[in-house]
């Protein structure tokens, strides 16, 4: 392995790509963040890493990222119908088995998580929606994890419950 970068051939490149394994230098590194992709419930090991260089991160980084965001978008556009909602969802069939998220740091992101995986089955709502909490202690500092569960389920817009639909 050289000591110059792959990309600029400044000599001392202290980096390593991820995937190619080539030299880089800082400033022609390609950072991501170490929980960039934790929603995911395998990350492939092609992601797994912090820095790329400018042709891995293109090629192989850059099109999985950008697939992983637009189901973040997805799963912030997710209906969802809690259990006391069973009026308007008693029709709707049952048929996968419930997803479910623990140890998570709010509702925000059991929320998210549980839509998330929604996303990733290609259903677009959730049903029988439900969050939990419980407390933890540790001497005087108390905290919450949250879990939660729901359905998914896959309705074509048209059908969904007037009362629900948004503008």
């Amino acid at each position: 392995m050289s000591d110059s970068c792959l990309t600029c051939y400044k000599p001392k490149a202290h980096l390593t790509c991820g995937i190619c394994k080539s030299a880089i230098c800082k400033s022609c590194t390609q950072f991501i963040e170490e929980d960039a992709f934790s929603f995911l419930s395998e990350v492939p090991e092609d992601l797994k890493h912090q820095t790329y260089c400018v042709q891995c991160f293109d090629q192989q980084v850059k099109p999985q990222m950008d697939e992983y965001n637009s189901d973040m978008e997805q799963a912030k556009q997710i209906l969802i119908f809690t259990k006391k909602e069973s009026k308007i969802t008693r029709l709707m069939k049952r048929l996968e088995a419930p997803f479910e998220v623990k140890g998570c740091a709010g509702e925000f992101e059991a929320t998210m998580r549980l839509a998330f995986k929604a996303v990733k089955s290609n259903f677009n709502v959730l049903i029988d929606f439900e969050l939990t909490h419980d407390k933890v202690r540790n001497g005087s500092y108390q905290k919450l994890i949250w879990k939660g569960s729901a359905i998914g389920v896959s309705i074509e817009p048209g059908k969904l419950p007037k009362e629900r639909m948004r503008s």
